[in-house]
């Protein structure tokens, strides 16, 4: 299944993920937060293997990080 747009479904995915990665960011392990939109700590979707590269966003292609390191990895 794809994320889609709906606040619904970005909002469990959101939980789901931040359990699984103990809201640790991934990429500098540093805890995130999923209630604070807009602030450095707020847990973001980013794509393993990025959108623009042809990267899907499914399950098994998506993390959580804060969007500064998500910039980082250019």
């Amino acid at each position: 299944m794809a994320l889609t747009k709906s606040s619904h479904i970005r909002r469990k995915w959101r939980q789901k993920l931040m359990w699984e990665q103990k809201t640790l960011c991934y990429w500098c392990r540093e805890p995130m937060q999923a209630d604070n939109p807009g602030k450095p700590d707020y847990a973001s979707f980013e794509h393993l293997t990025r959108a623009r590269s042809g990267g899907p966003s499914t399950w098994s292609n998506l993390v959580l990080a804060h969007a500064s390191c998500n910039h980082q990895r250019n």
